[in-house]
């Protein structure tokens, strides 16, 4: 199937999801509708799902970039960013993943750093200290990398492009308190004595042992946790309510305007960045490309304000060459762009006649 039959495939299933709102279904139902009824031309199909794309006038183009399977380039992509990546120790050293050197020990603050070579996960080991509370050490990810490490407590957290997040050289044994900055999922070791909390300027998320996640950039308009499995409560300021999620709801923040609102969500979508997918549903291309700045590391321009307005659903696989992402967009039919080195502008597609 060549890349424009797949996307006209992707377009009917798109005007599924208004009716199912499960894009995953649509396309589903329109694979078993395949098979059933074998087209009697590739340019009869193209017609089926052209009608399909009449009903979507009007409301959003749909992308959807081929991820059946894991890229060729993930492993040395995972390697490269780990090579970029930062652990700043509560006593001003510096550790880096820049040469084949995967185990480090710290004498002075007793703890011990090994990272998985295979899975590159990284492991972080502290004994329990009692007196004055914990220095902070500082794990900094920047723009185009993504990294995930084991906490002194047998968490385990991921993260996002653009993050970092600070944590003791050691828990305390009554509670465990990380800042986060960016975007980062978490699996909390289950610890009914010390509560696992995130922070986040003044927001609060508190765990027993839970999966969940994170997306607090200072520079989106929204904050939101997004629980998997378990149960959190989130306080949004100081002196605030908790307010208690169930699996599978979302607590979204709007900065501005001082509002929140919890919804029930598709967790997959908020989470699935951790296995290198980027999904997205009714999403405004402005929203999108703050995604891809992040993990591609370029800047963009707007020929037309109007363009970052444009809604887009669908997903990527984030381990695809720039180009080739932003070409998929362009299939749309509704922007074009052109990247100049670091630099992206997006301009109006023009009308084909």
């Amino acid at each position: 199937m060549n890349h424009r039959f797949r996307f006209l495939v992707q377009q009917a299933a798109s005007a599924m999801f208004d009716a199912w709102h499960d894009p995953d279904e649509g396309w589903e139902k329109v694979k078993n509708k395949r098979a059933a009824r074998r087209f009697r031309s590739a340019r009869s199909r193209a017609l089926r799902y052209a009608a399909a794309l009449v009903l979507l006038a009007g409301t959003a183009a749909y992308f959807y970039l081929y991820t059946g399977g894991a890229s060729t380039d993930a492993g040395s992509d995972a390697r490269e960013s780990a090579s970029r990546v930062t652990l700043i120790l509560a006593n001003g050293e510096q550790i880096r993943w820049e040469d084949d050197k995967q185990q480090f020990r710290v004498e002075e603050l007793g703890i011990s750093i090994a990272r998985d070579s295979a899975g590159g996960v990284m492991h972080y080991r502290a004994e329990p200290v009692a007196g004055e509370p914990s220095r902070l050490n500082r794990l900094v990810v920047p723009r185009g990398c993504e990294f995930s490490a084991q906490l002194p407590d047998g968490s385990v957290v991921w993260l996002n492009s653009a993050s970092s997040l600070r944590f003791p050289v050691t828990f305390p044994r009554d509670e465990r308190v990380v800042y986060l900055e960016g975007e980062a999922y978490f699996e909390v070791a289950t610890d009914e004595r010390a509560p696992f909390r995130v922070v986040s300027g003044e927001k609060r998320v508190t765990a027993l042992g839970t999966r969940f996640n994170v997306s607090a950039y200072i520079d989106d308009p929204t904050w939101h946790v997004t629980l998997v499995e378990g149960k959190v409560s989130v306080r949004l300021e100081e002196g605030a309510r908790e307010i208690v999620l169930r699996p599978s709801q979302q607590l979204l923040f709007r900065e501005s305007a001082g509002e929140s609102e919890i919804k029930s969500v598709e967790t997959e979508t908020y989470t699935a960045w951790t296995r290198g997918q980027i999904y997205f549903k009714l999403s405004p291309l402005e929203e999108i490309v703050k995604k891809l700045e992040r993990w591609y590391d370029f800047a963009i321009t707007y020929e037309e304000e109007a363009l970052r307005r444009v809604q887009f659903r669908g997903g990527i696989n984030k381990y695809r060459p720039l180009e080739e992402t932003l070409r998929y967009l362009e299939e749309t039919g509704k922007v074009r762009f052109t990247v100049r080195g670091q630099h992206v502008v997006v301009t109006r597609a023009i009308e084909k006649r």
